[in-house]
């Protein structure tokens, strides 16, 4: 006979062990202050649907102080979670591991979902990642994505490491604040010593090793077609106070045949280099002086080498009228 076939309710004022498996039909309390605990040494296993499985009726507080609805502490495992004792092997808080095919649906590992109430001034964030770095690390990395195309396989669409999705509905957008699908912020404060770079983003492509029939693009800005707009392609925007060039090429790893390369196939390109609103002194269009000799000169010094005129090209001058510059070639 079953204890729920007598007895409706069963209080323990001390502690209960449960030798077998323990069964609850209905509510389950326990604890009378938050120093009490519940202690399962096996498996806990929520083997019915719900909604609810596991339900935080009051906010947990972090080590932060966040109001969190669940809250790991690391001091209350077994083995505290300092470096050496994980040394022999990888230590993984929370892993979710799942084998499955999708057929025109979505399988989705993790839904992060979060929707304002109301008007508000404070900050919204849909996930957060913190991590403190105080000691001699070998990496230390807040995101780590990674993807493994393991067998051959034919792909209908992207496979992608990160992906961000900005959508705007139709509405008025006002305010001093920016829309951006991905933003990067670097702060060094004054005083720090930094002998390392110090890299906003960084593409690194040294692990191809073969050379793909499609192109191998470190960034590209694209778009996907129809009607679309889009004023820069790439904007450096000057607010700092001391800046070596706005972009440098850095050859010294290997030979590159082109610096910049420009195709327009059957569209127009009007301008290829254009200044505008410039109201402060521009000194020199090229400056060659850190171009050694005997590097293959592109500076002639003989002007009888050039005594032809082979062609033009066409620029735009200060005020604005049509100016050339001559293209000399040697006699055949």
């Amino acid at each position: 006979m079953a204890y729920e076939d007598v007895y409706k309710s069963l209080k323990v004022r001390n502690d209960l062990y449960v030798g077998g498996d323990f069964t609850v039909l209905g509510d389950f309390t326990f604890g009378d202050v938050s120093t009490d605990s519940l202690t399962v040494n096996g498996k806990l296993i929520l083997a019915t649907a719900t909604t609810n499985a596991i339900n935080i009726t009051v906010p947990m507080t972090s080590e932060q102080g966040w109001n969190v609805g669940v809250a790991f502490q690391h001091g209350t495992m077994a083995v505290p979670l300092d470096y050496g004792t994980v040394a022999a092997s990888d230590l993984v808080l929370i892993e979710t591991s799942i084998e499955a095919i999708a057929t025109a649906q979505w399988v989705i590992g993790q839904v992060n979902q979060l929707t304002t109430a109301g008007a508000s001034t404070g900050y919204f964030l849909g996930g957060y990642n913190y991590l403190l770095v105080g000691h001699n690390a070998g990496a230390a990395i807040a995101f780590y994505a990674e993807v493994d195309i393991t067998a051959t396989a034919a792909l209908s669409g992207n496979v992608q490491g990160l992906f961000s999705e900005m959508i705007v509905a139709a509405g008025t957008i006002t305010g001093a604040g920016k829309i951006s699908g991905l933003t990067v912020e670097m702060n060094v404060v004054a005083g720090a010593t930094v002998a390392n770079p110090v890299i906003g983003i960084e593409v690194d492509m040294r692990d191809i090793k073969v050379d793909c029939a499609g192109e191998m693009i470190g960034i590209k800005v694209t778009k996907a077609g129809g009607s679309n707009y889009l004023d820069y392609g790439l904007k450096f925007s000057n607010q700092f106070e001391n800046v070596t060039a706005v972009i440098g090429f850095d050859l010294t790893q290997g030979n590159v045949p082109v610096a910049m390369l420009c195709e327009t196939a059957t569209h127009t390109l009007t301008t290829f280099a254009k200044f505008t609103n410039s109201t402060g002194a521009i000194t020199n269009l090229f400056d060659f002086s850190g171009y050694g000799s005997g590097n293959g000169e592109i500076i002639e010094a003989d002007a009888a080498e050039a005594t032809t005129i082979y062609g033009k090209l066409k620029i735009i001058d200060c005020a604005g009228n049509a100016a050339y510059i001559n293209l000399w070639s040697t006699p055949n």
